[in-house]
C-alpha cells in the first residue's frame, strides 16, 4: 500500500506504519500517532492474490457491502504484515473535485508533459 509520511496534518485516511508494516489506519486515528497518509494505491501479488479474494468472498458472505475494497488488506494486519511504502516528495494526487484535476494539469504543465 503506498502512503506519503509528508502529508499527516492535511490527511485523510491516516496509517501508522513500523518498519514499513502497516499497524493502524483510519479517518480516525489521531494524527499524534499516525505517521503516513494512505494515498489509495496498493499492489497486490503472489499468494496475496489468492488470500484477498478469499478474504473478500467472506466479506461478502458476512454481507459487509458498505467496506471499501481495502478493508481486504485491513483485515489481515493482524494475521500477517501488511507492506507499506512510502511516497513523500513524489507528486501524486487523488480527484474529488474538479480542482484536484486542475492542480494535476498544473503540475504536469509546469513539467513540460
Amino acid at each position: 500500500m503506498l502512503c506519503d509520511s509528508s502529508r499527516v496534518e492535511q490527511g485523510d485516511y491516516l496509517f501508522r506504519v513500523v518498519d514499513e508494516a502497516l499497524v493502524s489506519y483510519g479517518k480516525g486515528i489521531d494524527c499524534r500517532q499516525a505517521n503516513s497518509e494512505y494515498i489509495g494505491l496498493a499492489m497486490i501479488r503472489g499468494d496475496m492474490v489468492h488470500k484477498c479474494r478469499e478474504r473478500l468472498l467472506q466479506m461478502i458472505e458476512w454481507q459487509r457491502l458498505g467496506d471499501w475494497w481495502e478493508q481486504v488488506l485491513y483485515s489481515m494486519t493482524s494475521e500477517r504484515k501488511i507492506w507499506a511504502k512510502d511516497i513523500a516528495g513524489h507528486f501524486w494526487a487523488e480527484i474529488d473535485y474538479v480542482e484536484d484535476y486542475n492542480r494535476i494539469l498544473e503540475y504536469r504543465a509546469a513539467r513540460g508533459k
